[in-house]
Formats: structure tokens, C-alpha cells, sequence
């Protein structure tokens, strides 16, 4: 028995196919970059850098004794906070969700960072969980009210970048932004990255 495929029908199915074409060629294709794959196809990145502009922002970071988050521009942003992080602020970014990842690049000679963090949460103190490029670091108590530098050690073998991963055990919402319609689930604030 004979079927017939509406017009409609056709047209989906070719959309389909195109998608997936366009996923198989983005994933396979040597001159897809990174920046591009971590934006559109892993969706590990809030915003697209291009290769050029990447290297600008890790160049900006290599050259700052002392990272003020409050103070980047959007180009060193995207570049450092690599996934689960809120807008930047005057004062520095909120994690937004459960896991918080930065991208940095690492500086010769040097074998630790140091991250000012602020612990967000509604009714008692926030702990997380730190990585660097996989390897786990600890486990931390971070008290409200209170900013607290945290010292993380660069894994022997680790070079170019630098990926430290918090996952965070208490993101709450904004609360005292919720009048706003604010519904961030935010957890830890960075201020500041100083390389040791």
C-alpha cells in the first residue's frame, strides 16, 4: 500500500535532515574551533568567541596581576566564565545553578590562584566542591556574610588553559531580588582571581 507524504511532511523531514547534517559536520569538521563547538553544539558556553577574540581575552588575563571580575569587559567574560555563571556586576558575578566553570589561562611559573568568593544562600552557609581540570581540589565551607579567598592548586601536567569547576551544594534563589522577577538560583560570588 502506497503512502503519501503531505507537503508539510516533506518539509519537516527535510529540516531534520538538514539539522543533523549541520551537527555532523560541526562536530566532525576540522575547522570548527572550539568556541563555536562549546557555544552551538555542547552548549557549554553562554556566548561565541572567535579564535581571534579568544586569544585577546587569555592575552588581557596573562597580563592582570589581579583579576577583577567587576571590571571585565564582555570579551574577557565570555572568555573567563566558561558555563554557569550570571552576568557580570559592578562588584563581580554570581554562579547561576549547580555547577560553575572558569576558563584561565595558566601563568608560567606560577602554581596556584587565589578567588575571592562570596557564599550566597538564604538561611545557612554554602558549600562547594572544587576541580581543577578534573582533578579534585576539596571540599569547602564557605560562611554568608563573609568573602572568603580560596587557594587552588594547578595539577602537574596542566598547561594552556585552566578549567576550575565548582559544584555548588545550596544554589537558592534570589530572594531579596525576587520582587524584580529576579529567579536566578545563585550560589557562590566571585570577585577576584590573583595568580600565586
Amino acid at each position: 500500500m502506497a503512502s503519501s507524504f503531505s507537503l508539510s511532511a516533506w518539509a519537516g523531514l527535510a529540516i531534520l535532515l538538514f539539522e543533523a547534517g549541520v551537527t555532523v559536520i560541526g562536530v566532525v569538521h576540522p575547522r570548527v574551533d572550539r568556541y563555536y563547538a562549546d557555544y552551538y553544539i555542547s552548549q557549554t558556553r553562554p556566548c561565541w568567541l572567535t579564535e581571534d577574540e579568544a586569544a585577546a581575552a587569555a592575552a588581557k588575563l596573562r597580563t592582570d596581576d589581579t583579576i577583577e571580575i567587576g571590571g571585565l569587559d564582555a570579551t574577557t567574560s565570555c572568555f573567563l566564565l566558561k558555563r554557569g555563571w550570571s552576568y557580570t556586576e559592578s562588584w563581580g558575578v554570581w554562579s547561576e545553578g549547580k555547577v560553575a566553570d572558569l576558563e584561565l589561562p595558566i601563568e608560567p611559573g606560577k602554581n596556584a590562584v587565589v578567588m575571592s568568593l562570596i557564599a550566597y544562600s538564604v538561611s545557612h552557609d554554602q558549600f562547594v566542591k572544587v576541580y581543577a581540570d578534573g582533578v579534585f581540589q576539596g571540599d569547602y565551607f564557605l560562611p554568608i556574610h563573609a568573602t572568603t579567598p580560596l587557594t587552588i592548586n594547578v595539577p602537574a601536567g596542566s598547561e594552556g588553559n585552566l578549567i576550575i569547576s565548582f559544584v555548588i551544594k545550596h544554589p537558592r534563589h534570589a530572594a531579596r531580588f525576587a520582587i524584580h522577577g529576579d529567579l536566578r538560583e545563585i550560589g557562590i560570588g566571585l570577585t577576584s582571581i590573583q595568580w600565586r
